[in-house]
C-alpha cells in the first residue's frame, strides 16, 4: 500500500471526515461502495463515491484510525472533522494555530501538538500520512 504525506483542513463545522476522490485512488486504500447522496452547506448534491473505513492516520508521533467519505472535493484532499475530533481526543488550538491530540500508551497519558501552517486562505495540518 502507498503511503504519503498529505495536507489536511480541520473543519469544526463538518460532522464527518471526507477524502478527494483523486487522493483516494492515489493512495491506493481499500474502499467500501456507497452510492448515497450528501448535501454540503452552500452547494449542490453530491454523490458519495466509496467509505475509506478505518484509514490509518498518522500526524508526526501520534497514530490513529479514522473513516473517510470519498467525495469530489473543490479545494482539499482531506477534511477533518467533529467525527475525527471525537475519536482522536482532539481539541483545536485557535489561539496558538494548532491541534492538540490526546492519546494513552499504558497507563501514560500523552499528548501530541501538531502545529498548523498558515497559508493565505486556509489552515492546514503540517504533516498527515493516511495509510
Amino acid at each position: 500500500m502507498k503511503e504519503r504525506s498529505i495536507e489536511a483542513l480541520v473543519d469544526v463545522a463538518a460532522t464527518a471526515n471526507f477524502i478527494s476522490l483523486g487522493a483516494g485512488r492515489q493512495l491506493v486504500l481499500s474502499i467500501v461502495a456507497d452510492e448515497n447522496m450528501i448535501q454540503p452547506v452552500n452547494s449542490g448534491s453530491k454523490c458519495i463515491h466509496g467509505m475509506v473505513e478505518e484509514a490509518d492516520i498518522e500526524f508526526e508521533d501520534w497514530k490513529g484510525q479514522a473513516t473517510l467519505t470519498m467525495v469530489d472535493t473543490d479545494d482539499h484532499d482531506v477534511v477533518l472533522g467533529m467525527d475525527f475530533m471525537r475519536h482522536a481526543h482532539a481539541i483545536p488550538m485557535f489561539q496558538s494555530n494548532s491541534v492538540l491530540l490526546l492519546g494513552w500508551r499504558n497507563t501514560q497519558n500523552l499528548f501530541y501538538l501538531c502545529i498548523m501552517s498558515k497559508p493565505l486562505r486556509w489552515k492546514f495540518l503540517s504533516s498527515l500520512r493516511i495509510r
